[in-house]
């Protein structure tokens, strides 16, 4: 599973659910997380930052 989330600084990216240990990414509302993104030309990056909202849940 893949959660679309939003941080405190209005960064919007995901995270795996892979790296959850079987938790859902709502139970680390308020916790450091790392979100993975892209930067305006396309390169994947990681941005850490704290966690506000799960905007979405995908199966994929």
């Amino acid at each position: 599973m893949k959660f679309k989330v939003l941080l405190d600084d209005q960064t919007v990216g995901t995270i795996d659910g892979d790296t959850l240990d079987g938790q859902h990414a709502r139970e680390f509302i308020g916790e450091i997380v790392n979100v993975h993104l892209h930067d305006e030309s396309g390169n994947a990056i990681e941005r850490r930052g704290r966690l506000v909202e799960v905007l979405e849940e995908t199966d994929y």
